[in-house]
């Protein structure tokens, strides 16, 4: 597997002799796609969204909440609790048709594969877009290469002649 060299220019803030400095890395290109598709920023929040949309499909299935009602009627004045009329204690549950909290569900569910088709969507487009890069790379140091080559047989010709 071919290595490619790539250039960061790394700025250093720490160190007031030298404010910027050149560092060699060699990495492959699948080396260069994963470290992409772990630090890009569309691929970490599509990566979120989807995480956050499996999170809402159980939620989606789940009857309504319960609900608690006190009453106190006919109060004599305020806040003597006492002496009132009549005191009410309910519990209420709302019971849906069967199928609602199903079709809720469901839909949350398509909502969470679509969620994990725009992550693999970010991924792809992540990867061959460095991959792109790394051919581009590749290349251009193919053609400095040559260029180089050609010019010291230019060199050598000239002295020869």
């Amino acid at each position: 597997m071919r290595a490619l060299t790539l250039s960061v220019v790394a700025v250093v803030f720490l160190c007031p002799a030298s404010h910027a400095q050149v560092e060699r890395l060699t990495l492959t290109p699948d080396q260069a796609v994963a470290w992409a598709l772990d630090h890009n920023p569309k691929v970490i929040a599509a990566k979120k969204a989807w995480e956050a949309a499996r999170a809402r499909v159980w939620p989606a299935r789940m009857l309504p909440d319960p609900e608690v009602i006190l009453e106190y009627e006919a109060l004599p004045g305020a806040l003597r609790l006492s002496r009132f009329g009549e005191r009410n204690v309910g519990f209420s549950q709302a019971l849906e048709f069967p199928t609602k909290p199903y079709m809720r569900g469901r839909v949350a569910d398509r909502e969470a594969q679509s969620a994990r088709m725009g992550y693999e969507s970010a991924r792809i487009e992540v990867a061959a877009e460095v991959a792109k890069s790394c051919g581009r790379v590749w290349a251009s140091e193919r053609i400095l290469r040559y260029a180089a080559e050609s010019l010291k047989l230019a060199v050598e010709f000239r002295y020869k002649t």
